[in-house]
């Protein structure tokens, strides 16, 4: 703590309005380590003040090249543990303390090069309890999507010396594996949540089918380091729902004694997705698909739904109407309602906007929809865990709007448009379903953020790299053994990297179309809608395009974004998101 015991709560507060602004000021200028600093000394002084915790978490999740004390993380980790910020967020911090972690290095070193019957000495297993103790670590890779090479090292290397020692004559393997079953299923949790990206050799290979085998026919034999060592390499929900009831209701009781890592590793491979399969046979049908295209992307987000989140920042909500006339002013039509919206979120995917934007706002009414059963399923099981009763999911295709005789004040369609045949015909479609006031939250890929993306699609193409779990390893090892400034590389520090469904999102997916913000403009307006301003805030660019146009406080001039885009041509690496409103 930086203030002494006879600071007063007042000036404590004042201090980290001060320190905040300082921050803002930095960030401003494109100083992110100043602006971090500052934002970090805040945190310190009043580490349970929401706005810092908010400002801050939003801030290291899109910056690089720090190290923090551990008591810091520490302290990160507990406040996003009590579901006060999203714990995805910390997933470039931990990226970036293990890029600095000589312990994590080494053992990743030591892993790489030690010959699986030579690894488990006294040294070696002190080294990887010292490692995986970091609550940090814990945490992030128990319960997100993480971004680190080195901590894939650590994951690939640490299950593949398990599972050699699960089959070797070692008579220390059962006390040893008993020691490293907390670490192994946080491991595993991991791997889940990657969906199964990491490679693995043909030794590995033969050795986990060897297991699956042994668990298939002699599944009352098994227990929970059997489960565990499973779950490292693939799904176990389809062996796991052969067995006896009973046999999994020991092993559940039998986790909570072995590590609270090991009963979260059960809920994320079994209670979960039994509870999507059985949510996946109530949800109700809008329309047949009848689109060929349509049909296509169905299939592709039924197979990969896409993202696999867990936890998102949700905010104390205010009306959507004082929100955007602040941003847009007169713009914002007159009467839109300032409470009770009614909200369609069209391509919801597997809902995290719908609890970013449902927190925010909280309509009377909302209906989530989308072409893939599996990724409402998903969505239906995440968001029920939130409580919210006001949103309800249905399967259709959003050009058949006009035959719901619905209408709605607010339409959320984001990522997805672009990966329709005809952008302009879906965004007519979603006019259908709108009132004269409705306001429109859309987000388009870009043409230069998307560039990276282009020549990995054509390289693809040239090589006849299937879009399945073994072509998206083959694309990752590729990715991962070119020249560190080669331009593919960078995608290497994405999120989307570290999961299949998000690589095949990213870089598989069916069809895609990008804008510049001069082609926004022209979409737009062929839709007889009108621009209300750019959400910068979504990009991480508000600050740094306001200072070099601080007289378009709306961010709505798209000849500035067109030249702001061209010298910042990453500015837009998620998507462009933007308001809009009729003519």
């Amino acid at each position: 703590m930086l203030t002494g015991t006879g600071t007063s709560k007042q000036e404590q507060k004042q201090q980290v309005l001060d320190l905040i602004k300082e921050s803002r000021t930095a960030l401003a200028t494109g100083d992110l380590q100043r602006g971090l600093a500052s934002l970090l000394t805040a945190f310190e002084v009043k580490p349970d003040d929401e706005v810092v915790q908010t400002v801050l978490f939003d801030l290291l999740s899109c910056t690089q090249g720090y190290v923090l004390p551990k008591s810091t993380t520490d302290k990160l980790a507990y406040i996003a543990l009590q579901n006060k910020q999203n714990i995805q967020a910390l997933a470039m911090v931990l990226r970036n303390q293990l890029a600095q972690d000589h312990n994590a290095k080494e053992l990743a070193s030591r892993l790489a090069a030690t010959p699986s019957a030579d690894f488990f000495t006294e040294e070696n297993l002190n080294l990887v309890d010292e490692v995986f103790s970091d609550y940090l670590l814990q945490l992030v890779t128990a319960k997100t999507t993480c971004i680190s090479e080195t901590l894939e090292d650590l994951i690939t290397g640490l299950r593949k010396h398990a599972l050699a020692l699960y089959y070797s004559e070692n008579s220390q393997k059962q006390s040893i594996l008993e020691r490293l079953q907390g670490h192994l299923s946080i491991v595993a949790c991991q791997c889940f949540n990657t969906e199964y990206v990491f490679s693995f050799g043909d030794t590995e290979l033969a050795l986990i089918s060897r297991l699956l085998e042994d668990c298939t026919t002699l599944h009352e034999q098994a227990g929970n380091i059997e489960i565990i060592l499973l779950a490292c390499y693939s799904p176990v929900l389809s062996t796991l729902l052969s067995w006896n009831s009973s046999h999994i209701e020991k092993l559940i009781a039998e986790a909570k004694s072995i590590s609270n890592w090991t009963l979260l590793l059960w809920q994320t491979i079994y209670s979960e997705p039994v509870k999507e399969q059985v949510s996946i046979q109530s949800i109700p049908v809008l329309d047949e698909v009848t689109d060929k295209h349509s049909i296509e992307i169905s299939d592709q987000y039924n197979s990969f739904p896409y993202p696999r989140w867990q936890t998102t920042k949700t905010v104390t909500p205010v009306s959507l109407k004082a929100l955007m006339t602040e941003l847009y002013g007169k713009e914002v039509p007159s009467d839109f309602p300032a409470a009770d919206l009614s909200t369609l979120y069209a391509g919801c995917g597997t809902g995290e906007q719908v609890l970013k934007t449902e927190s925010m706002i909280t309509s009377e009414k909302a209906l989530a929809v989308d072409l893939s059963k599996a990724s409402l399923a998903y969505a239906q099981r995440v968001i029920g865990d939130h409580k919210l009763t006001n949103v309800h999911f249905a399967c259709g295709d959003i050009l058949n709007t006009r035959s719901w005789d619905v209408s709605f004040d607010l339409i959320v369609c984001t990522g997805v448009l672009h990966h329709m045949k005809d952008p302009l015909a879906g965004l007519e479609a979603l006019k259908s379903a709108s009132k004269p006031h409705s306001v429109f939250h859309l987000a388009l890929y870009s043409t230069r953020a998307r560039e990276n993306v282009k020549e990995i699609r054509e390289y693809i193409n040239e090589h006849n790299i299937p879009g399945n779990h073994a072509g998206i390893r083959a694309i990752r090892e590729m990715i991962k053994n070119l020249p560190e400034d080669h331009k593919l590389k960078s995608l290497q520090e994405t999120r989307e990297f570290y999961s299949v469904s998000g690589l095949h999102d990213y870089i598989f997916n069916v069809h895609e179309v990008t804008y510049t913000p001069l082609e926004l403009k022209s979409f737009l307006d062929a839709a007889n809608l009108k621009l209300l301003g750019i959400d910068g805030e979504k990009s991480g660019v508000s600050n740094q395009y306001l200072a070099q146009y601080p007289d378009d406080t709306a961010m709505k001039n798209l000849n500035n974004w067109e030249e702001f885009e061209k010298q910042n041509p990453d500015c837009f690496s998620g998507m462009m998101h933007f308001w809009a409103c009729h003519t």
